[in-house]
């Protein structure tokens, strides 16, 4: 019956969904089920939330009632899986990357320092609990899971995290000076652009820094596509991001037909003095 449901997943979701409710109604302790219907209704959350349908030219109709659905339908089935194993790994870390979608950072929180209470050395973990720490405004926590995730990255990894991400951010505004300068003064200009923008000196650590590095991991986990080998801070919503923050407020225009034809899937982010809109052709 699972194999048979997980198949289903990708094209038939509903017989997906009522098979995997099937089988836990025959088992109720069969993890993979439970973690399965988490995974479809937290999708359907991530696709959902903040969405509308556009039914006339002057009306649109929200979709949040179903979005919220999704959500605690998909907290629910993680919180199953809990229940059963408190240390399941995959529950743990889609939970709180779920509350994380949802403006529920903190309850991820705790999640995560389970899973580093047994396995220190995760750097998708601190990585993600750095961000959580950002975003409820605790940054000495903040800094430390970055800087340990850090050092638990291979050089590729930390040259894109530390490096990369940085050149690419400031290159429009540098470019005559970068393009004559080396790999290390480079480097050394990057620290120099760091200290120059610390806005508190008197702390251990760069708030702005500390924003820069929130802005990347925020990218990859929300934009990244691994099959495409797309990473998340090189994409166009990427690059909004690490240039401006995440926006103030954000819409998706479902796709639909009207009488002008086809109109595409829109997301439109509001800035305080400008808006983006992300067409997905």
């Amino acid at each position: 019956r699972f194999a048979y449901a997980s198949l289903m997943k990708d094209f038939a979701k509903v017989s997906a969904i009522n098979e995997f409710k099937r089988i836990v109604s025959i088992d109720s302790m069969h993890i993979p089920s439970y973690l399965s219907l988490a995974e479809i209704k937290s999708k359907d959350f991530f696709e959902y939330n903040n969405s509308v349908r556009k039914l006339s030219d002057e009306f649109y109709a929200s979709l949040q009632k179903y979005a919220n659905e999704d959500f605690y339908e998909a907290e629910k089935y993680y919180r199953k899986v809990l229940l059963i194993d408190s240390m399941n790994y995959e529950a743990n870390k889609n939970l709180s990357l779920l509350y994380e979608s949802a403006g529920y950072p903190e309850k991820g929180i705790p999640l995560l320092k389970k899973l580093l209470s047994k396995k220190n050395d995760d750097k998708d973990i601190h990585l993600i609990l750095g961000l959580l720490y950002y975003k409820t405004s605790r940054l000495k926590e903040c800094y430390n899971e970055y800087q340990k995730a850090i050092s638990l990255m291979n050089k590729k990894e930390k040259e894109d995290f530390t490096f990369n991400t940085v050149k690419f951010l400031i290159e429009p505004a540098y470019k005559n000076v970068i393009e004559k300068m080396s790999d290390r003064q480079l480097n050394n200009f990057i620290e120099l652009y760091w200290k120059v923008y610390d806005p508190l000196y008197m702390t251990d650590y760069n708030e702005r820094l500390l924003e820069h590095y929130s802005r990347v991991v925020f990218s990859n986990l929300h934009f990244s596509v691994p099959e495409l080998g797309l990473v998340g801070w090189k994409t166009n919503r990427g690059e909004v991001v690490l240039r401006y923050g995440e926006p103030l407020n954000f819409i998706r225009i479902r796709p639909s037909m009207g009488e002008n034809g086809l109109m595409m899937k829109t997301e439109v982010w509001d800035y305080k003095d400008f808006s983006f809109g992300f067409t997905d052709m």
